[in-house]
């Protein structure tokens, strides 16, 4: 099973093994769509969530070329043998395809709430 790491540093886990996501940036990348995972996310707010509102002048391409090698680690490391990337184009931006309870952030967030609420009779 296939899990991501926010809380800390930026790591995914497959069978609790850690996978070699590459530099800091490419991590950045995959947080910044995880902490959406789900939902699409545009380009410009992945632009900002990595390099800041003043980006390089290739920020862009350098976001396409980590999405790229993001979706080549994702297929090698499909569990269904799919051959799926998680990492899906939509207009104006991308979507990580994956269950939010896999980001330890969006797990965290939902038993946190099933705790606070009242217990059921």
């Amino acid at each position: 099973m296939l899990r991501l790491c926010l809380s800390g540093p930026v790591d995914v886990l497959v069978r609790e093994a850690p996978v070699d996501l590459g530099p800091p940036q490419r991590r950045a990348v995959l947080a910044a769509l995880a902490v959406d995972a789900g939902r699409s996310v545009p380009v410009e707010v992945l632009i900002d969530r990595v390099w800041g509102t003043e980006p390089l002048d290739g920020a862009r391409r350098a976001l396409y070329a980590h999405i790229a090698r993001i979706r080549r680690l994702a297929e090698r490391l499909d569990e269904a043998g799919e051959g799926r990337s998680p990492v899906l184009r939509r207009a104006g931006g991308y979507q990580l395809d994956l269950d939010p309870d896999r980001v330890d952030l969006h797990r965290f967030h939902r038993l946190a709430a099933l705790a606070g609420a009242p217990a059921k009779s």
